[in-house]
């Protein structure tokens, strides 16, 4: 089976973005930092196909999410009109803050050129704090994932 193919059976969501003239930097290759910007653009698409607000107070409720913690590692370059994959799942999901994942492929050589990982926090933003995750997302989040996906950790963290 193929990397792309892979992808695809793994992830309830892949994101697709086009290596345009614009992301490429002087190497001739797609700059570091347009990398953790898709990443960004893969984890709203994700929260749009829940049917989340992208943006606390969209729905008149002043909780949201916001990034916590990110990391990339960066496994091979990708080049000017390659197509990136992008694969996002989430990975855990604790009272107040969930783990996701991403995976970026070229399509092109059908090769992980990136892997990502992220902590999302309920945030309220009228309080300015913290908050539990709403059931309503933690429900959507299961149906996505699907059933057999056991995400519910009891652990606490901070």
């Amino acid at each position: 089976m193929s990397v792309v193919e892979t992808l695809q059976r793994e992830y309830p969501v892949v994101y697709e973005q086009k290596v345009l003239w614009q992301h490429v930097d002087a190497a001739r290759h797609v700059n570091n930092v347009t990398y953790v910007q898709w990443f960004e653009d893969a984890r709203v698409y994700y929260f749009e196909k829940l049917g989340l607000a992208a943006l606390p107070g969209d729905s008149g409720d002043p909780v949201g999410i916001i990034l916590a913690w990110q990391a990339c590692k960066y496994t091979a370059p990708l080049f000017y009109l390659e197509t990136a994959l992008i694969g996002i799942r989430i990975t855990k999901i604790e009272s107040d803050r969930f783990w996701m994942e991403c995976k970026m492929v070229s399509r092109e050589r059908d090769q992980v050129v990136a892997l990502a990982e992220s902590k999302i926090v309920a945030y309220d933003y009228l309080k300015h704090r913290k908050t539990d995750l709403q059931p309503n997302w933690v429900r959507r989040i299961q149906e996505l994932e699907g059933p057999e996906k056991h995400l519910i950790s009891t652990s606490q963290t901070v």
